[in-house]
């Protein structure tokens, strides 16, 4: 099964400021009409609510007047006109008796999907700003609250009881105003919560802020006459989660949530096991599902010299199937269960992935389909101050190559990639996979930065065949991984910037994707 996260904003970019019907909302739902899609997942909520009138902290929209367009005091300032055009649209549709959130959980129960909501307990877009459209009053007036040791690129820090009041508060308000069957409590848009090396030691705070939530769904079961179920979205191990505050092992144990979401701060890692959350319970049934995001990349600042975030080098299109189908085998092989799809959105509305979102949540239905795997990383392996400080950097490698460099002086780089080879040198690359046990067609390898080079899967020389190296038809897969040499035989040095692994099993199909690259435009650039 698939659980679908629209975000709080996407829906209102496909229609100019102010011009918005409620129809332009159905396609969000009705695209998934038919799919594997059985959990629509509708945010309520960015920094602020995106509700207009919240008790608890000033909307959105407040102080917004569409009339004045850019040059207003509720822009700070800011010449951004997405912010603008969801303001906007918001507006217009309310003022016709038209709550987006509300609209989209009804279109989903008719559509036979079942509605929750998510609630973002700590969203930090923007935060290197001081003051822009989005922010919250709570954010903008108490930099007392936020995390110290990410200031002013901080969120808010969990260890003020003004700051868990608050969200409490936030959480009890938006679970009065929608009538779901579910609400996932994501703590992954974004952390950190508390300042570095501060996270355990707040781990009780959390702990007893989730027994709260959970005494609130109780209630509001009592009152709304069905059951409700908690889901928590935090980071994808349970030593990082505990390095964050939060402790969902605890919180399965001690009944405050019916489901733990597993993410990465991004998506950056294939290797996200299910499995061990379920045995540190110590109930195999309880339910963990992993997310997969629309993007990923193989080392901290990739691509070189680029702007940050890798979704503008990554082409929504065809190319990404194989590689969504890949990170969603690893993640059901590994015990998921169900697949949590963040920033799908582009993705939906371009139509032309349908198998996205009726083979990926099942592994039986992505038996037999080509799919490939890249070499990544995890994301929340690292200091999250210095990650933070990468991201918010003009490019990240301008950042993160210093970041490497140290690392790799000290011996305690622990990536893969990028690898820096001199002519005759060697480097061994490991892909994980899954178990393949399928027949394969075809193995091929793509690799960027490298020119000439012998390359051997499992021991087995490839040939260069169009860009890439192939191995030859018919082999066995022995296991879940593969181990891939690549020697520098080019006679000068190069950089491995980035390795990816071809799975061919439909007879008569290839899996490679085309060389030529496309130009990535999506609205706002479709991140949120």
């Amino acid at each position: 099964m698939i659980f679908f996260d629209e975000d709080c904003n996407a829906r209102y970019y496909r229609a100019e400021a102010g011009t918005i019907l409620p129809q332009d909302l159905d396609p969000a739902v009705d695209l998934l009409e038919g799919t594997d899609t059985g959990v629509f997942v509708v945010g309520v909520n960015g920094m602020n609510p995106c509700y207009p009138g919240s008790r608890v902290m000033k909307s959105f929209t407040d102080g917004f007047d569409m009339t004045l367009g850019l040059d207003q005091p509720w822009m700070e300032g800011s010449r951004n006109p997405w912010p603008y055009r969801q303001a906007a649209n918001t507006l217009v549709l309310w003022n016709h008796g038209v709550d987006s959130s509300q609209y989209l959980m009804d279109r989903a129960r008719d559509k036979g999907m079942v509605p929750w909501v998510t609630i973002r307990m700590n969203d930090q877009h923007s935060t290197w700003i001081e003051r822009c459209p989005g922010h919250s009053d709570f954010w903008m007036d108490h930099p007392e609250l936020r995390t110290r040791s990410h200031f002013p690129e901080s969120g808010l820090s969990y260890e003020h009881a003004l700051v868990r009041e608050t969200f409490l508060a936030l959480v009890e308000e938006i679970m009065e105003k929608y009538d779901a069957e579910g609400y996932v409590i994501d703590w992954m848009r974004h952390v950190p919560h508390f300042d570095d090396d501060a996270g355990e030691k707040n781990i009780p705070h959390l702990n007893d802020f989730m027994k709260r939530v959970r005494a609130l769904a109780d209630r509001f079961e009592q009152l709304r006459g069905h059951a409700i179920e908690i889901a928590a979205r935090i980071p994808s191990s349970i030593r990082a989660a505990r390095h964050h505050g939060l402790d969902g092992v605890a919180w399965a144990q001690q009944g405050s949530i019916n489901r733990l979401i597993i993410s990465q701060k991004y998506i950056r890692n294939y290797e996200i096991d299910a499995n061990s959350w379920k045995e540190a319970i110590g109930n195999p049934l309880f339910p963990v599902t992993v997310t997969v995001d629309a993007a990923y990349q193989p080392y901290p600042g990739y691509p070189a010299g680029k702007n940050q975030g890798v979704w503008l080098n990554e082409p929504y299109d065809r190319r990404q199937l194989a590689f969504i189908r890949g990170a969603c085998r690893m993640a059901l092989a590994h015990g998921s269960d169900g697949i949590y799809y963040f920033n799908f959105m582009g993705l939906r509305n371009r139509k032309d992935m349908p198998e996205i979102f009726t083979e990926c949540g099942d592994l039986k239905k992505l038996q037999c389909h080509n799919f490939a795997v890249d070499i990544t990383y995890d994301d929340l392996n690292m200091d999250e101050s210095d990650f933070l400080k990468g991201w918010r950097a003009g490019t990240t490698d301008a950042y993160f190559k210093g970041w490497r460099d140290e690392r790799k002086a000290q011996g305690i780089y622990p990536y893969q990639l990028p690898q820096e080879l001199s002519p005759g040198e060697s480097c061994t690359l490991i892909f994980r996979t899954g178990p393949v046990t399928e027949p394969i067609y075809r193995l091929a390898l793509r690799f960027e930065g490298i020119t000439d080079a012998e390359v051997t899967l499992n021991s087995t020389l490839c040939r260069f065949e169009n860009g890439k190296y192939v191995v030859p038809s018919g082999r066995d897969y022995p296991d879940d991984h593969a181990v891939v040499t690549v020697k520098n035989t080019s006679g000068k040095p190069y950089e491995l910037l980035r390795a990816s692994l071809y799975f061919t099993l439909e007879e008569g199909t290839i899996a490679d994707i085309p060389e030529e690259e496309k130009d990535l435009t999506v609205y706002g650039n479709g991140i949120v």
